[in-house]
């Protein structure tokens, strides 16, 4: 939990300072929702999962594969986010 606000506060920072919907990154754009909650988009904006606070990460896709590739993506761009939190 302490992880998912740490990245949630820092997307909303960079939203905030670019004036921008969202937060593009690697290819893929977060979109805050609501507090509880951010959306993984492709360069399409379809939306290919979400992280929701205290419960992890969801693919939305309906092929198993791809529910692996769009999880392993979401959870590496994740941690890419919160390492760069401590910069």
């Amino acid at each position: 939990k302490k992880k998912f606000y740490i990245v949630y506060k820092y997307i909303d920072d960079q939203i905030k300072n670019g004036n921008n919907n969202s937060y593009k990154y690697g290819g893929y754009e977060f979109c805050l929702t609501d507090t509880t909650e951010i959306s993984f988009k492709n360069k399409e904006e379809y939306s290919l999962g979400k992280i929701i606070k205290g419960k992890g990460a969801f693919s939305l896709a309906i092929n198993q594969k791809d529910n692996a590739r769009i999880l392993k993506d979401i959870n590496q761009i994740f941690c890419e986010v919160l390492s760069q939190t401590e910069k």
